[in-house]
């Protein structure tokens, strides 16, 4: 199972995505969606909403310490209006760890010697700040905890298909057998 889950931050509280539409999560199968706005997160990044922050939550899968690695990246080019980004890493257990703001650019996003244990969330929160308008952004967090690796792009995925119950896989071995191949 991923420890990674996908959502959006409203006043303090995670909502997971309802809707995985082929590469990307989002709040609807339209856009904008609802209390979701205009949020959606992709492999590489995304977008925050309106007035709420797009989050990668990692749910630790050990206790240990760990290291974090990335680079947050706005590309709002030639565009006079919007302010940038601001993306936080925020544990469930020791509150946000850092912050960085990139408009425009990028920011290294490097923790080392973090501690954590089983079940603690991370929160990689990207938000819009003061101006919701050129939100675009790239964070591809890695996580590393000794030899183990959870790199946010490479593990980015939607829902997994539900393994089919005892009698349903009965079945198609049943109709893979000869006697249902040659009914007369």
């Amino acid at each position: 199972m991923s420890p990674w889950q996908y959502g959006v931050l409203r006043k303090g509280q995670f909502q997971p995505f309802p809707v995985f539409n082929g590469d990307r999560w989002q709040g609807g199968y339209a856009v904008p969606a609802g209390p979701f706005s205009k949020a959606v997160l992709r492999p590489a990044g995304g977008e925050p909403g309106d007035d709420i922050a797009v989050v990668r939550r990692w749910v630790s899968p050990l206790g240990g310490v760990i290291n974090i690695e990335g680079t947050l990246r706005h590309g709002q080019g030639a565009v006079p209006y919007g302010d940038g980004v601001r993306g936080r890493i925020v544990s469930s257990r020791q509150g946000e760890l850092a912050t960085w703001v990139a408009n425009g650019s990028s920011a290294e996003t490097r923790l080392n010697g973090i501690k954590v244990e089983a079940g603690e969330t991370l929160d990689f929160a990207v938000d819009p700040r003061q101006d919701p308008e050129n939100d675009n952004f790239n964070w591809t967090p890695v996580i590393k905890a000794g030899p183990q690796t959870w790199n946010a792009k490479d593990d980015f995925a939607g829902l997994s298909p539900a393994r089919p119950n005892v009698l349903a896989r009965l079945a198609h071995v049943l109709f893979q057998t000869n006697e249902f191949a040659f009914v007369e």
